[in-house]
């Protein structure tokens, strides 16, 4: 089930008397735009009157305000119609003849739909704050119920329904088929890790003082001799500098590595072969297990050889979740102090072939997060996601999570060095640039090609640098392309380079 309430609306519940609880065991098929022909802060007052018999779940303002006033998981009364005599009415009883073709009767719209308001009236254009706070609900929306948005369809106009008194609504500046493009690039890019640009780092403004390009990986800390370093690769070479000493942040150029030296810097992150460890007892009372993960068929394969132990493994239910669907790594060197830079995975049963598992590198706290999508099923007790660091054959590895049936839910879990395995490192040899490359080399390099349609146009719109590898999604029957980059997610129809579009990234 879905969440009631959405977390970045305000919440504003309304009068028992002005909606039904639950949906008659409907499932919610499609979202229905709405004009509220009047500003926003009539529109509770109207909803929470119960003479008037009338409510929808949200209300999007003008400067992106968002108004929830009824659970997602209750109906409604913003989209009624009764059946009687073989034809659909209206709510003043009047003969309609909707133009939307998934209705079914005899059962009310309202139980299979949901309702946003927006401010405004009719003739009003949509303001770009009004137009991104309703993308940004849209995507909650299709995360909560597994909408795919196709216009006239599954996003469809009040006027679809009640042609007859609610033809103006929402009114004629209501982009349906934007929208169905927009919030579908949105879903796609959620799926992929984003790389993490801080355009306030020493190393970012140090490369671009001196034009080498864009990152191409997060910060990673490494050792050399006696002192902490930090390093960053870029489109034009890699820079580095000690811990906190930023006025001595130096670069090199990168190597250039075969395409078989490239296979073996992801088969040291465990990208590749998989290979299962065979599990064994742990001593007891070294490991914190939270017993819910238990019960959702969430278990560890232990690797009492290896590098990493899992030490914490902690539950956020839907409760405690503050609406994020994510793994925290949190990694630990032997003295229990945070590790940086250290590699963290999360792959999933049943990945492509073509597909890499998502690599994230923990930062000076010791910490990193993967955002996840995939259902966890809690009768089958199937979650596809399992997490580990460095590399399977390293790591105990956490299996089985997912969200169960859809909810939002984290999972935090705390790896430490195992002290079994823990063994002094000599200092590198050669020079600090041999350690630079060194390790460089343990992370993997996001691409970036410079000729590609999306990067020239988002170049040509300020939208700064690529966070991700371009990725192909469907819109319906049509595949598109689409890329992550700092100010906005670029994407186009396959093959339709000159008509390339651009969308705000998701907040949350």
């Amino acid at each position: 089930m879905a969440l009631d309430w959405c977390p970045f609306a305000i919440r504003r519940p309304i009068t028992g008397e002005n909606y039904t609880v639950g949906r008659g065991g409907q499932r919610v098929r499609a979202v229905v735009v709405h004009i509220a022909a009047g500003p926003l802060s009539a529109v509770f007052p109207t909803f929470n009157d119960p003479t008037r018999k009338a409510s929808a779940h949200f209300c999007v303002g003008k400067d992106g305000t968002i108004e929830q006033y009824v659970s997602v998981n209750d109906t409604a009364y913003a989209n009624g119609l009764a059946w009687k005599d073989n034809q659909w009415h209206n709510p003043r009883g009047k003969p309609v003849k909707p133009t939307w073709q998934d209705l079914s009767p005899p059962v009310n719209p309202n139980l299979y739909t949901l309702s946003i308001e927006h401010e405004g009236y009719p003739a009003d254009p949509w303001t770009p704050a009004m137009y991104d706070a309703n993308n940004r609900l849209l995507l909650w929306l299709a995360e909560q119920f597994d909408l795919t948005y196709v216009p006239h369809r599954t996003l469809i106009g009040h006027l679809e329904i009640d042609p007859l008194d609610k033809a103006d609504c929402p009114g004629p500046h209501v982009e349906y088929e934007r929208m169905a493009r927009d919030v579908t690039a949105l879903v796609a890019a959620k799926k992929l890790a984003w790389m993490p640009i801080n355009t306030d780092g020493a190393l970012y403004k140090f490369a671009q003082a001196h034009a080498l390009g864009y990152p191409q990986t997060d910060e990673f800390a490494f050792a050399f001799e006696q002192g902490v370093y930090l390093a960053q690769v870029f489109n034009g070479g890699i820079v580095y500098a000690p811990k906190g000493d930023w006025a001595n942040t130096r670069w090199i150029e990168k190597p250039r590595p075969s395409a078989r030296g490239f296979f073996d810097w992801l088969a040291r992150l465990g990208i590749g072969a998989r290979r299962t460890p065979a599990a064994a007892p742990r001593e007891e009372g070294t490991m914190q297990f939270d017993p819910r993960l238990t019960d959702l068929g969430i278990s560890v394969t232990e690797n009492p050889g290896g590098t990493w132990d899992l030490r914490v493994a902690k539950y956020q239910d839907p409760n405690e979740s503050g609406g994020k669907h994510h793994i925290f790594f949190t990694v630990l060197d032997a003295t229990g102090k945070p590790n940086a830079g250290v590699t963290c995975v999360v792959d999933w049963v049943g990945r492509e072939p073509g597909d890499v598992p998502t690599v994230v590198v923990t930062d000076a706290q010791g910490e990193a997060n993967v955002p996840i999508f995939a259902n966890l099923n809690t009768t089958l007790k199937n979650g596809p996601y399992f997490a580990y660091v460095e590399s399977e054959s390293k790591s105990d590895v956490v299996r089985g999570m997912g969200l169960p049936e859809k909810h939002h839910v984290n999972f935090l879990l705390t790896f430490g060095a195992a002290t079994s395995s823990v063994t002094p490192q000599p200092p590198p040899s050669g020079t600090i640039e041999d350690a630079v490359i060194a390790a460089a080399k343990q992370h993997v390099w996001m691409p970036i090609n410079t000729d590609a349609a999306l990067y020239k146009f988002a170049q040509a719109k300020n939208l700064g640098y690529p966070q991700t590898d371009e990725f192909e999604f469907p819109v319906g029957a049509e595949t598109y392309i689409g890329q992550v980059f700092n100010l906005g997610i670029v994407y186009v129809k396959k093959g339709d380079w000159g008509n390339v579009r651009w969308v705000n990234k998701p907040t949350s």
